[in-house]
């Protein structure tokens, strides 16, 4: 799920999403799904939501509410994980090969592919992942479960099309 929250400063509107997305490596579909679901349903009741339907009875497919705002920033735990064997991770990441983790990341797969976050923008992941450390140390998941170091919590963010009598917005990412 997600919370948003818009507002207006002077002439420029901006919408922070911040969202959970289905965890577990295998659900790239349902991750994918969490951000279609959230970006058409923004702002509606649910009844309304779930109950869209054209003319010859089928459901619709709701517009990208996103897209009504000058400046949008998605963040939170968005699960996307890196495809690799866990030995393999844990020596790229010894070796500081971020941009091999990187070319096995799930959201990046997924956007190049169309899928998701079609014209945003994240930071260069220039840091080892985040995800998953024993509590309160810096060593990657010991348990039996072995999770595969990832980047789940991520940044995206984007400045529509600029509209009709406003000027463009640019945001100028300056550390991630």
């Amino acid at each position: 799920g997600g919370v948003a929250v818009a507002f207006a400063f002077e002439n420029t509107t901006f919408l922070f999403i911040n969202a959970h997305f289905a965890a577990h490596s295998n659900n790239i579909e349902a991750r994918n799904n969490d951000f279609k679901r959230i970006s058409c349903e923004l702002f509606e009741d649910k009844a309304s939501a779930s109950n869209k339907e054209s003319e010859s009875g089928a459901k619709e497919s709701a517009p990208d509410k996103t897209d009504d705002y000058d400046a949008v920033v998605w963040m939170g735990d968005l699960n996307y994980r890196v495809e690799a064997n866990r030995k393999a991770v844990d020596t790229l990441i010894e070796d500081g090969m971020f941009e091999v983790l990187l070319a096995n990341d799930q959201l990046g797969r997924e956007k190049g592919k169309g899928k998701v976050f079609q014209n945003y923008t994240e930071g260069k992941l220039t840091f080892p992942p985040t995800y998953k450390f024993d509590k309160w140390t810096d060593v990657y998941d010991s348990s039996s479960k072995q999770r595969v170091p990832s980047w789940t919590d991520r940044i995206l963010y984007k400045c529509p099309k600029r509209k009709k009598g406003k000027k463009k917005v640019d945001i100028k990412l300056l550390e991630y």
